[in-house]
Order: C-alpha cells, then sequence, then structure tokens
C-alpha cells in the first residue's frame, strides 16, 4: 500500500435472519476490522435469539447498532434498509453467517479515500469443490480458477 493512503471509515451493513449460532463469530470479526466505524446489523424478523445476541454486543461496543425490521423480508431488503442509516461513505457487507479475516478493509478503504472522485466496487467470491478420495473419505479442497 502506498505510504500516502489513509484508511477510510467504513460503515458494514450485516443482514440477519435466525444467525444466533454465527452472528457473535461475524460481529467480533467486524470489531477488529480499524475501519470498521458503525456496524449495522438488521435483524429481519428473526425468530431466534439474534435480536439479544446483536443488542448485548451494541451495548459493549458503540460502533454495533441494530435495525429491525417487523417481518422477513430477505436479505437484499435488510441490506438496503442498512445503507439508508450508514453514516460513512464506504460501505461494506457481510452476511450473518460469514467473517472478515484480517484487515480484508484496509487497503481497500484507503484506495477508495485516496480516490474520492472515483466510484467503483468490487467483490470477492470464493467457491470450494470439496471432493470424496475413492475410500469416501473427505478429499482436498480445490478452488477453481476463473
Amino acid at each position: 500500500m502506498h505510504a500516502a493512503l489513509t484508511p477510510a471509515e467504513v460503515s458494514i451493513v450485516i443482514p440477519c435472519f435466525n444467525a444466533a449460532a454465527t452472528l457473535v463469530r461475524a460481529l467480533n470479526s467486524c470489531l477488529a476490522q480499524p475501519e470498521a466505524a458503525q456496524i449495522i446489523v438488521v435483524d429481519d424478523g428473526s425468530e431466534d435469539t439474534s435480536l439479544d445476541i446483536a443488542r448485548s454486543i451494541a451495548l459493549t461496543d458503540a460502533r454495533v447498532q441494530l435495525l429491525q425490521t417487523p417481518a422477513n423480508g430477505g436479505a437484499a431488503r435488510a441490506r438496503n434498509l442498512g445503507a439508508q442509516y450508514a453514516a460513512h461513505p464506504l460501505l461494506a457487507f457481510l452476511d450473518a453467517d460469514d467473517e472478515y479475516c484480517p484487515a480484508p478493509l484496509l487497503e481497500r478503504s484507503a484506495r477508495f479515500g485516496w480516490r474520492r472522485n472515483n466510484t467503483s466496487c468490487g467483490s470477492t467470491w470464493h467457491s470450494w469443490d470439496i471432493r470424496p478420495t475413492s475410500s469416501g473419505s473427505p478429499g482436498s479442497r480445490t478452488m477453481p480458477r476463473s
């Protein structure tokens, strides 16, 4: 990363529906990102303890904010609602059953902050092909080439 680049603050939106089993991990991965200035959890009508989990974490870190929908409307609707409440010009999305690796926002936010007059977007998606060996046990993971 170029020394003149300074990371910009990012709003992260997490659409959440019945994700009690994975929400803590997702939120902790966001909280570990220095660029994460705002983390918006949109509870999309969950019927499990997702809402309680998000509330509990929000009480310990002011960056975490909670929005609720009255009924499940789908991840896209929840993302759009969260984006409307984003306080920072850079926006990232993370599903409630995913997590960030260390420092994924650092260089990206710095480049966006450096090029404020340019608009860009991008996405990374990995698909793992796990095939059993001839003995029936799991084989090695291979990531298909683009």
